[in-house]
């Protein structure tokens, strides 16, 4: 029974640090990051959104 709970516990520390189990969803995926841009874009160029207001969402993706 105790060998059960080892393998389990490396089974889960091996998957935590190669990156499968996330304790932390702070990092956003590339695809949301170019999902928000391409957004982003699309309203800089219909008018919707300043120059200021895109440089800023997109230093901020930058640098996340």
């Amino acid at each position: 029974m105790y060998y059960l709970a080892i393998i389990m516990g490396l089974v889960f520390y091996y998957l935590y640090k190669k990156g499968y189990l996330k304790l932390k969803p702070d990092r956003k995926s590339e695809d949301t990051k170019r999902h928000v841009l391409k957004m982003a874009e699309k309203k800089y160029e219909s008018g919707e959104m300043s120059k200021e207001e895109y440089d800023k969402i997109k230093n901020d993706l930058n640098n996340s």
